[in-house]
């Protein structure tokens, strides 16, 4: 009978029983102690938190994958591998891990020790992430895969509110707050040419909660725009829809306006504001206009000026 083992076990190894199957009363038959060792390197393998390695097991590996949270560090194991998932405690080459999250800062190559090596992981981006593991040392190994992260936004006060201006782009995991989250620059506006704004509900790292995530009554936040234009109609204020709402809104007055949004009420969690400026320029020249002695030229004024004359 051919025998093939596919799980090494140095310690204390494995045994081979034959038993008689057909009712006749034969003794049963043990073999001597069998060591089987791993094969050559073949592939590695990742494991990330809640997963358990299996060698000889179609996968290499068991357990649930746990969700992460964005900004919140955790380990995720690599090891040297033969074709059945034993780990080659031989192996010492370096490794790289890279993952798919744009905005991690990517961890540095680490050597093996053992055939085992574990890397620190910082995702930033909520979403389905997943790392790949390859070997510097030898272009021969197998990368491999890890299976697929959900990263969580982080819920934690204060949730920030983003305001994005025509021109901008909101782009979740880009820096730290208040740095990033965006990426383009506002475009021009026309003085009296409405346009919209956008303002998200976001954690420290632009991530939008398109869910109450559980920080206060104060959800879903009602979130309010304030300008510089002193002409300008502020809009009421609007409670957000999956964590995001649309403001319609015209400037009067020509020159670089800023915008901030801020919660309309106290209520928790808390809210940190902010704002982006743009340049408003003039519109089509529609009327002529005559300042008299007393009387002084105000832009976006609906009047166009103050005073008596």
């Amino acid at each position: 009978v051919d025998i093939n083992m596919v799980t090494a076990n140095t310690s204390p190894g494995w045994k081979i029983w034959a038993e008689d199957q057909d009712g006749t009363p034969l003794t049963v038959s043990t073999s001597p102690v069998i060591r089987v060792v791993s094969g050559a390197t073949a592939k590695l393998q990742l494991l990330v938190p809640d997963e358990v390695a299996k060698p000889g097991t179609s996968s290499g590996k068991s357990g649930t994958v746990q969700p992460q949270t964005a900004g919140k560090k955790f380990l995720i194991t690599v090891n040297a591998c033969d074709a059945n998932w034993n780990i080659n405690s031989s192996v010492g080459d370096t490794v790289n891990l890279t993952t798919d999250d744009l905005w991690d800062t990517e961890p540095v190559n680490l050597a093996l020790v053992s055939g085992t090596t574990y890397f620190v992981l910082d995702l930033r981006t909520a979403k389905v992430s997943s790392g790949c593991a390859t070997d510097v040392t030898n272009a021969g190994i197998n990368s491999s895969t890890s299976s697929a992260i959900t990263v969580k936004t982080r819920a934690e006060s204060p949730i920030y509110l983003q305001l994005v201006m025509p021109g901008e782009t909101a782009v979740a995991g880009k820096g730290d707050a208040p740095v990033g989250g965006k990426s383009g620059s506002p475009s021009q506006r026309t003085a009296g040419n409405q346009f919209t704004m956008t303002v998200n509900a976001t954690d420290r790292y632009w991530n939008i909660f398109t869910a109450d995530p559980g920080l206060g009554a104060g959800w879903p936040v009602g979130a309010k725009i304030f300008t510089t234009d002193n002409y300008d109609t502020e809009v009421s204020s609007k409670a957000l829809t999956n964590g995001t709402t649309v403001f319609n809104w015209t400037f009067f007055t020509a020159g670089v306006i800023y915008s901030t949004a801020t919660d309309a009420d106290a209520t928790s969690p808390l809210y940190t504001e902010y704002g982006s400026s743009v340049s408003v320029s003039a519109n089509s020249p529609v009327n002529m206009q005559v300042i008299l002695p007393g009387e002084t030229a105000v832009d976006g004024h609906p009047q166009g000026k103050t005073g008596v004359p």
